[in-house]
């Protein structure tokens, strides 16, 4: 009896191995060996609209790289406040100059002759004042272009009055006008102090930027740079439409790509080959540039019908010549470097299906011998399977729940180059991922648990006539009927 015991344990044992690795298998070929489960995957992650937003970015970059050159030579990207700021800082220098020699020219006209000379000193020795009134006015000017905000930009003079006063100061002495120079010195000094007290007083503390001081030519450049962002931001939707469109599309040749993929490396063909046909696309990009191009490109850029009709029609040449009838995933295209690890994962996978059905006549053939070890013993037999099925459903159960919340935190601190929309829904992927383990395992766990229950329920089997003898009786079986 004893041996039965422990031969019964021993093979409940393998059972609990048998039936851990099992589930493992199973989950893995129900997720990552299921392209059913990767599409639907793609599709839930919306893998798709990534992808298209990408091929949109990149599309709308070549399409502003091909453009009239009244249009490129300005554009510095979506916002156009690199190009404002760069128009700013070339005009408003000498705008400001202008500005403050006139201002002090009208209030000083006497010493009109030192203006030039001052101003332009100050504003030498002040680069880092006038790069932060720079920054301010292009902000500003931005959001007058990009907001419909109105262009009055407020720079503060505080900190520019005592350096010119200073360098006014430092004129007159080295050079002072007959008027002064025929005073003795104290008087002299006195003269220039009240000659410079008159730009605090006369000066204002804040000139105000606006389209009067920025003039008619400045004004100008702006509102192209201002048209031209508007045709960046146009061409930006016009791709985001086209590849909307061709979303549908996209999904289908993906779920194509998948299915071929995995057809290869599950040995259901010999060949790598995944044939995407592109003539749906090269159609429908073709004539959506056309169409919306037309649509949102404005006329008042400086560039003439003509010219966007010659952009139109290289757009469509380069989509006919640079866009494939189809395109071909194959041996070739990938080489030989990447098609040797595929081959390698080929072979891995290729044992997957004999190790899965391995793993089920290896656990058949343990309940079978526990079985037959404990032949009519109905609640021995389900104590023993019903210990391994508890285990084992337990131990994959909690690895499930481990591995989803491992998952997540590895995806969350790893610094990987990825979209952040993709990262936002690892969550859903990792729960994905673990969902059939947690299903597979829970269900095992409540079968070792109902037969845990039964055997604790059946009444013990009858003893067999070796097991129990009359007190004071001789044991006359033979070895053979002990065992």
């Amino acid at each position: 009896m004893r041996v039965k015991t422990f031969f019964s344990g021993f093979f409940g044992f393998i059972l609990t191995i048998t039936l851990l690795l099992l589930l493992i298998v199973t989950t893995f070929k129900s997720t990552l060996l299921n392209p059913d489960f990767v599409t639907n995957e793609l599709d839930k992650l919306d893998i798709y609209s990534i992808a298209t937003q990408q091929l949109s970015d990149q599309l709308s970059e070549v399409a502003v790289a091909n453009m009239p050159a009244e249009m490129s030579n300005a554009l510095e990207g979506e916002a156009p406040y690199e190009t404002i700021r760069d128009i700013v800082a070339e005009q408003m220098p000498t705008q400001m100059q202008n500005y403050m020699i006139e201002q002090l020219s009208q209030q000083l006209p006497e010493y009109a002759v030192y203006m030039p000379q001052i101003v332009e000193t100050t504003f030498t020795s002040m680069g880092t004042w006038m790069e932060e009134q720079i920054d301010t006015a292009a902000r500003g000017v931005n959001a007058y272009l990009t907001e419909d905000a109105l262009l009055s930009i407020t720079v503060s003079l505080t900190e520019l009055k005592p350096v010119l006063k200073d360098n006014l100061a430092q004129a007159m002495r080295d050079n002072p006008p007959s008027e002064i120079a025929i005073l003795p010195a104290a008087a002299q000094d006195a003269a220039i102090e009240q000659v410079c007290a008159k730009i605090d007083s006369e000066i204002a503390e804040q000139v105000t930027i606006d389209e009067s001081f920025l003039g008619t030519e400045v004004m100008t450049q702006l509102e192209q740079a201002k048209a031209i962002a508007t045709i960046n931001v146009s061409l930006k939707q016009i791709m985001n439409e086209v590849f909307t469109e061709l979303e549908p599309w996209i999904k289908e040749q993906t779920t194509n790509a998948v299915n071929g993929g995995y057809a290869y490396l599950q040995g259901e063909t010999e060949h790598l080959s995944i044939v995407i046909p592109m003539a749906q696309m090269k159609t429908t990009v073709s004539d959506k540039l056309e169409q919306i191009i037309r649509e949102n490109i404005p006329t008042d850029t400086g560039v003439s019908r003509s010219d966007i009709d010659n952009f139109i029609a290289e757009m469509q040449t380069m989509v006919e010549e640079d866009i494939p009838q189809e395109f071909a995933v194959d041996e070739e295209l990938l080489g030989t470097e990447v098609m040797t690890q595929l081959e390698r994962t080929r072979d891995i996978l290729g044992y997957t299906d004999t190790v899965f059905k391995g793993l089920i006549g290896l656990a058949v053939l343990m309940v079978a011998l526990i079985a037959f070890l404990q032949w009519r013993r109905i609640k021995d037999l389900a104590h023993h399977v019903g210990v391994a099925c508890t285990i084992a459903g337990a131990v994959s159960l909690t690895g499930a729940l481990v591995m989803s919340n491992f998952l997540l935190q590895v995806l969350s601190r790893l610094q990987l180059d990825i979209p952040t929309q993709f990262t936002e829904k690892a969550s859903l992927f990792a729960s994905d991922l673990s969902q059939p383990m947690v299903i597979y395992a829970s269900i095992t766990l409540v079968v070792g648990v109902v037969l845990l229950v039964i055997s604790k329920r059946l009444k013990p089997s009858a003893p067999e006539p070796h097991d129990t003898l009359p007190r004071g009786a001789a044991d006359t079986s033979t070895p053979a009927e002990k065992d």
